[in-house]
């Protein structure tokens, strides 16, 4: 038997992160060019513009730690390159000196401090190098329920500069839902990232509001300060089109068929529900059964097959999926469309679903019209129960 006590793992770390940088046999060098540094200049400018860090680590600590530096340095080991009194080395160009010096302080003491922006620097490099452990640690921190509308910016830059597609999608979604929080401080953004917000047609927030807010960032000679005077300073403003956040689609267009005087038929103009074969029972009580269907209610009597909701004149950027109550599937697959094509937003097999858990949503190129709930279920004599609920941002005109 093994046991080791919790204050030892702690000094332990402590007596490593103590060491970094004091010794070691292989060399990790970071090349940054400096902000001034133009790409058209000769090479030996642009060298005279490199700043160059070293850092000293054991190459063995790295090999248990990252397969790629495994690789690397056992390639070098039997080479004329790495022989005693000479050191290996490996030159990083592609990420900060600050995001290798906390990658390698990882290695010694299993612990990570930074700003967001400079995590998902590091998650990037943890993910090239394979440190799966140091990878998971970032992510936790700014993704999920971590990622606040306050850091969503940060994130979405960081994001979009290492290439990091879907938790770019994730702090983009976080903006556009919270623009009040995420955008009150003035962003450090790149200005084509600025223009895919407000470009997006689906930040929650009024013509109004976002006047209010864009002109309260001040002025600043910046490369921001263009697009906001270019859209926030003509009188008059144009019309924009932005958007709703809503945890449940279908019962926010009653809301604004209810709103907007009842204007046209809900059933048939605002939203159009289909049956699948084999699900007359849902409406066989009559209108209103038809009415609670087209929000989404399935009053336990949907059985194995599919039903669809089209809106011939909405458009959804969905976010996500939730039924009301608790339900067994053999399968379950919701389908999502715009105006040509069927896409899978979510499947699975053999699911317990928990109400109100809501269900992660593929993302679709374009905005959403019309959405497809299919199902086996576990006891076809136990039909599918609950509320179906359509999580995401209703394009507002």
């Amino acid at each position: 038997m093994k046991v080791t006590a919790q204050d030892d793992l702690e000094s332990l770390s402590k007596t490593w992160r103590a060491c970094f940088g004091k010794d070691g046999n292989f060399t990790v060098i970071v090349e940054e060019l400096s902000d001034a540094a133009d790409a058209t200049r000769s090479t030996e400018e642009l060298q005279a513009d490199t700043k160059r860090t070293e850092f000293k680590v054991w190459a063995s600590l790295l090999t248990q730690r990252s397969p790629v530096f495994a690789k690397m340095i056992c390639s070098l080991a039997g080479s004329d390159t790495f022989v005693e009194g000479r050191e290996a080395e490996v030159v990083i160009k592609d990420f900060s000196r600050d995001a290798v010096e906390i990658f390698l302080r990882f290695l010694y003491s299993g612990a990570v401090e930074a700003s967001p922006g400079m995590l998902v620097e590091v998650a990037a490099m943890a993910l090239k190098y394979e440190t799966k452990t140091l990878h998971s640690l970032c992510m936790q921190e700014i993704s999920g329920q971590k990622l606040t509308p306050e850091m969503a910016c940060e994130v979405f830059a960081s994001a979009d500069r290492f290439r990091m597609p879907d938790l770019r999608t994730e702090a983009l979604e976080k903006i556009l839902v919270h623009p009040g929080s995420a955008l009150k401080i003035r962003p450090q953004l790149r200005p084509e990232l600025l223009e895919e917000i407000l470009d997006s047609g689906l930040l929650c927030m009024g013509d109004a509001d976002q006047t209010q807010l864009f002109r309260g960032w001040g002025k600043r000679e910046d490369a921001l300060q263009h697009i906001i005077e270019d859209r926030f300073s003509i009188t008059p403003l144009p019309a924009r089109i932005s958007g709703e956040h809503s945890s449940n689609v279908l019962r926010s267009l009653w809301a604004r068929y209810e709103k907007s005087g009842q204007k046209g038929a809900f059933l048939g103009y605002w939203v159009v529900p289909v049956l699948g074969p084999g699900q007359a029972q849902i409406v066989s009580s009559g209108a209103d059964a038809m009415l609670k269907f087209a929000w989404g209610e399935l009053s336990g009597a949907f059985r194995d097959g599919w039903v669809k909701w089209k809106l011939p004149y909405s458009h959804v950027y969905p976010l996500g999926f939730s039924f009301s109550e608790d339900c067994k599937c053999a399968n379950l697959r919701i389908w999502c469309k715009d105006d040509t094509t069927w896409n899978l937003a979510y499947s699975a097999d053999s699911i317990n679903i928990t109400p109100q858990t809501i269900l992660p949503c593929k993302k679709t190129k374009s905005l959403v019209k019309c959405f497809k709930l299919e199902v086996t279920t576990v006891d076809f004599w136990r039909p599918f129960r609950g509320d179906f609920r359509i999580h995401g941002i209703l394009q507002t005109k």
